[in-house]
């Protein structure tokens, strides 16, 4: 029944922890920009090791649509660091052998990648897990949105969507379900 989700999570499933992040941005590749990444650094037992969390300043204004979907505005963004020093941060910060593991993860590497050139290459190295493909192997949720599978797991109250952090702590519980299905395992 869950042959599809086993496989998908057998490369990183002898892991002790792993790395849910996500990235907020001004829109879509190849002209959307960072303003926001942030990881959470977990184990199976559903501890958070550490966090990363900062702002990016984008090299333009931000789009009403994004500042009403996100919550962030212009001025949380004037005094922020360029993207390419947050990344810079983002990868020191990383700790060394820990798989990745976002929602849609090609779009979040795409936009590193575009604010640093060959970032993809270096985080290419680590094994990366994408939780909307886990999510749809799953079957069980009506449709795939973070907001949905949130509400799903019982994780609504981890904050507001479309946010790094809250998003990051649904990626992380999806996963954490997702291993627990497939490897009738307790991670207590």
């Amino acid at each position: 029944m869950h042959t599809q989700l086993t496989a998908l999570l057998a490369p990183v499933r002898h892991y002790d922890s792993w790395i849910a992040f996500d990235c907020e941005t001004t829109g879509l590749p190849p002209r959307g920009r960072l303003i926001e990444l942030g990881a959470i650094h977990f184990n199976r037992n559903q501890n958070v090791i550490s966090e990363f969390h900062e702002f990016a300043k984008p090299p333009h204004r931000l789009p009403q649509f994004i500042t009403q979907l996100t919550g962030i505005r212009n001025e949380q963004l004037r005094n922020a660091p360029p993207a390419c020093d947050v990344i810079d941060r983002f990868v020191r910060w990383l700790p060394p052998d820990v798989p990745l593991i976002a929602h849609n993860i090609c779009f979040d590497l795409q936009i590193l990648a575009i604010e640093v050139p060959g970032c993809d290459r270096i985080l290419s190295n680590r094994l990366a897990v994408d939780s909307l493909t886990i999510a749809r192997s799953m079957h069980e949720f009506p449709n795939c949105r973070l907001e949905t599978i949130a509400h799903s797991l019982n994780a609504a109250s981890f904050g507001k969507g479309h946010r790094v952090l809250t998003d990051a702590r649904v990626v992380q519980a999806l996963f954490l379900h997702a291993l627990s299905k497939s490897f009738n395992s307790r991670l207590e």
